[in-house]
């Protein structure tokens, strides 16, 4: 099986590069091109929306390619497999038509709802904060509904905060780094090599060679958050609130936009520039403010791996960070 996994490995990490060096000419293949324009993208010139084609395609076939090697885990990689195709497919659809919000959360309902249908293993039964069984919350009849609302808030998270190059990709590869120090084997060789296909792209995307577009943003969303799922509900160490430290900031700042705009009278999915990244754009250049932003994000959930006990403290600290950032840095209104 050794071999399998260098076959795979050098799969993966060879389609990748070539995708991302021959960028442009895909995206004239596939018409998939992102525009500045002069209200929210100010990049310099028309940028192929490629990383998603260039990561997730890859990593859909390594899926396929686990589900051979891990029978065992065959049904969730082949669930895994085809949610991350459905997603790959809407975003391009989003990438090239821009779908309406409506649309694109139906469908993304209905994606989700056929895969916790599919692996029962993607079902959070119940939330446990702190060790021990006084404080685990049996979720019953709720489990899936709730499993579904959480899905379909960390997608539109991770959607919102793809306003800058790397933030996303970088988002992700710090996730799915913390994620292996709680995935069971065989799972950790997928997710080690989910993050070598990102890191391979990361540099491509940080000189704006290319940009991840929605077919990235929404697989890579629907791929990390399936693994943590299958990882919580597999590991016998890994916490609800380990979780919700990973992901606060990003899901946080998703709230607090969706309430902006309803209290303002517009869509809860309209544009705008008030998210987190444009704060912190406006006021540093845009290598810091990204740096910042994916400290805020990634490091509290380092330093609780580092010092055991302390989740909940960092919960608190980052949530602490998030209001003074936004208070120095008000942004439009």
């Amino acid at each position: 099986m050794g071999l399998v996994v260098a076959l795979e490995a050098a799969f993966l990490l060879l389609s990748v590069a070539m995708m991302c060096s021959r960028a442009p000419a895909i995206g004239r293949m596939l018409d998939l091109f992102d525009h500045p324009d002069s209200s929210r993208k100010f990049h310099p010139a028309p940028t192929p929306l490629v990383g998603g084609v260039s990561t997730m395609l890859p990593l859909i076939a390594v899926a396929l390619a686990e589900a051979w090697r891990e029978p065992d885990r065959a049904q969730f990689f082949l669930v895994l497999a085809a949610s991350m195709s459905g997603f790959f497919l809407l975003g391009c659809w989003d990438d090239r038509r821009h779908v309406a919000a409506s649309t694109r959360l139906l469908v993304s309902t209905l994606i989700l709802t056929a895969a916790l249908a599919l692996e029962q293993r993607l079902v959070i039964p119940c939330l446990t904060f702190v060790d021990g069984p006084t404080y685990v919350l049996e979720l019953g009849p709720l489990a899936a509904p709730f499993t579904l609302v959480c899905l379909l808030g960390f997608q539109n998270a991770v959607n919102m905060a793809d306003g800058a190059n790397g933030l996303v990709m970088g988002l992700s590869i710090g996730w799915l780094s913390l994620l292996l120090l709680y995935a069971p084997a065989g799972l950790d060789v997928f997710i080690a090599l989910a993050i070598a296909a990102l890191a391979v792209a990361l540099p491509f995307n940080l000189r704006g060679r290319l940009f991840l577009g929605d077919s990235g943003a929404y697989a890579a969303s629907v791929l990390t958050g399936l693994l943590i799922i299958y990882t919580y509900n597999t590991s016998e160490r890994m916490l609800a609130a380990t979780v919700m430290l990973w992901l606060i900031i990003p899901v946080l700042d998703c709230l607090r936009i969706i309430t902006v705009r309803m209290r303002a009278g517009r869509s809860p999915f309209s544009a705008d520039r008030l998210h987190l990244h444009h704060r912190l754009m406006e006021a540093l250049p845009w290598p810091l403010a990204t740096g910042l932003y994916l400290a805020l994000a990634l490091l509290p959930g380092l330093l609780a791996e580092l010092l055991p006990g302390t989740t909940m403290l960092f919960v608190f600290s980052a949530l602490l960070t998030y209001g003074l950032i936004l208070r120095i840095c008000p942004g439009d209104r």
